[in-house]
């Protein structure tokens, strides 16, 4: 059966001739329009020539509104593409106007120093004014607001001290302790060590929390902020190595002293650095070599020299003998200021079989 045609729609007076393209957007569109834009639905023109018969003309009426609106939100789509590009693609800003700033920690000590501080595991914020500021250079920063050091500067050196290796059972770190007079630095260095092996070092104030440094010359420090403070001082080796080191120390004091616990003083025929405790230091002013120790229950024979340490070698200055002692109530050796001297407290016995004799030992200087 043949196909009966719709009736013909007429063109519309704003309609362009059938085959004309669609008029373009204009470039520029005005974005100060607030009407928002209207839910259309399916509006296009394929839909408006697919109306019905008997609604040519509402089309047509209607087309024309749907064709106004849609070029105003089209408009609006236009602005709003074009400035959120602007925004996207905005420039980042310029490197060079960012603010630098180098933390405290970023100043790397002077291996070389004996005042260099290990600190990779100490805090860079300064302390509050009572307790010790870490500190990693030996010239405190202006903005740390550090009172200046009072006292005189103590320096002594332990020689060819053995440490325990950390992973044996019973090992004991060697122990320093000695209290500090007034503000300024405090200082405890691994200066030498053979083999060039790896120490632990750690350094406390009143019992705070230790600055702690690791290698074969490791350093630790704190500048003191108080009237007077104990501090601790502990090595052990990092391995299973059994170094031998000397070890410095530097605090200001009045009156110097320090004191050692867990030193090797094993006897014969172990060499020497295991059979005796050896101190290096410069005295400051006329005065007295003051040594005190014990290695009870251990009953030994045991030596003091304290000699001069001149260009061409140890001069001997004191002798003295205890024989079978199990301690040293306190011995005295006159110093010269100026002179630099080295004590050796050493067990002349055989090394027993059992356990081995523990020493604790206490040296005051001027």
């Amino acid at each position: 059966m043949a196909e009966t045609p719709g009736p013909s729609r007429e063109p519309r007076p704003d309609e362009p001739p059938p085959g004309t393209p669609p008029p373009e957007t204009p470039a520029t569109v005005s974005t100060e329009s607030t009407e928002p834009a209207e839910s259309t639905g399916s509006t296009g023109p394929a839909e408006s020539s697919a109306s019905t018969s008997g609604h040519s003309r509402l089309a047509a009426v209607g087309g024309a509104g749907r064709i106004a609106r849609l070029a105003v939100a089209l408009a609006i789509a236009a602005a709003v593409a074009f400035a959120g590009g602007r925004l996207l693609f905005a420039p980042a800003a310029s490197p060079s106007t960012a603010p630098t700033t180098t933390p405290l920690a970023s100043v790397a000590p002077s291996a070389a120093s004996p005042l260099a501080s290990s600190s990779a595991a100490s805090s860079p914020t300064p302390a509050p004014i009572e307790t010790p500021v870490p500190t990693l250079s030996p010239t405190p920063g202006p903005s740390e607001s550090l009172l200046p050091q009072t006292a005189p500067t103590a320096r002594i050196t332990f020689n060819e001290l053995v440490l325990d290796p950390s992973f044996k059972a019973g090992a004991q770190p060697r122990t320093f302790t000695f209290v500090s007079d007034g503000p300024g630095l405090v200082s405890a260095e691994v200066v030498a060590s053979a083999p060039a092996d790896s120490t632990k070092i750690c350094l406390s104030g009143d019992g705070g929390v230790p600055v702690c440094a690791s290698g074969a010359t490791p350093a630790a420090s704190f500048y003191s902020q108080s009237n007077q403070s104990k501090w601790t001082v502990t090595l052990v080796s990092d391995n299973e190595a059994s170094p031998t080191i000397d070890v410095a120390f530097s605090w200001p004091s009045n009156k110097p002293s320090i004191g050692t616990a867990h030193t090797p003083f094993q006897g014969g025929p172990n060499r020497d650095s295991l059979r005796s405790l050896t101190a290096t230091v410069k005295a400051r002013s006329n005065g007295a070599l003051n040594v005190q120790a014990s290695w009870a229950p251990a009953v030994v024979t045991a030596t003091l020299n304290v000699s001069a340490v001149e260009a061409s070698g140890l001069v001997a200055v004191d002798h003295a003998s205890f024989n079978a002692a199990q301690s040293i109530a306190a011995h005295d050796t006159a110093l010269k200021a100026g002179t630099t001297y080295r004590m050796a407290l050493m067990d002349q016995s055989p090394s027993p079989a059992g356990p081995q004799p523990d020493l604790t030992a206490t040296i005051a200087f001027p």
